[in-house]
């Protein structure tokens, strides 16, 4: 009672209010993470991919009447990847792998009837990454055709390497790292590029002879 109001502690509900400000969502958090599990195959498959074949992310997949799914990542060929004709999904006889990133709203479909639904529809590969603890694991799988369905290849913790159906590697432990791009600036040629070197610059008036 005596104590300055600065001093009293705050009631839980007004802390609790600020903690929760303080704090991202839930579904938020897993969403962003999410996002950058697909961004790594997204990025790597369509890098790696030969010339006749693009990835490429949230693709519908034609697979029945009322079967049209949305793997994360596809890698297709590329005339399906410039097809204007169907413009909304594609057929899976375009489909080479099928990935998906798993979620905890996605699970039961990731892992069971999504690779299912694949394998009936005669996608060849799939490849299926999650989380294990804080590092994401990638599960790689390919079509038994006499079973019709999908036969574990391996299970990737530090590097993700296959050659069916084309030769590709991926660090799982890449996720959300920055990306190299091709002709980046290193630090020593923003420095040479520093320099003057124009006819304009003051070194150069100064040898420019009087009008």
């Amino acid at each position: 009672r005596g104590l300055p109001a600065a001093a009293r502690p705050a009631p839980a509900h007004r802390a609790d209010r600020r903690a929760a400000r303080r704090r991202p969502p839930a579904g938020e958090t897993a969403s962003r993470r999410h996002r950058r599990v697909v961004d790594l195959p997204v990025r790597e498959f369509d890098a790696q991919a030969p010339a006749g074949l693009r990835a490429d992310r949230e693709t519908a997949v034609r697979l029945g009447e009322r079967q049209v799914p949305e793997p994360d990542v596809v890698v297709v060929t590329a005339e399906a990847y410039e097809r204007d004709t169907p413009s909304t999904y594609c057929p899976p006889g375009d489909v080479v792998p099928a990935v998906e990133a798993v979620s905890p709203d996605s699970e039961d479909r990731d892992r069971d009837t999504g690779p299912r639904e694949y394998a009936m529809a005669g996608i060849r590969c799939f490849w299926r990454g999650e989380r294990d603890g804080d590092r994401t694991v990638g599960y790689g799988y390919e079509r038994d055709p006499a079973a019709g369905a999908f036969a574990l290849t391996g299970i990737h913790r530090d590097r993700l390497e296959t050659s069916v159906p084309f030769d590709v590697g991926i660090d799982p432990t890449a996720v959300g790292a920055r990306s190299r791009r091709a002709g980046a600036f290193s630090p020593s040629r923003t420095r040479r590029s520093a320099r003057p070197a124009c006819r304009g610059s003051p070194r150069s008036w100064r040898r420019r002879p009087p009008a």
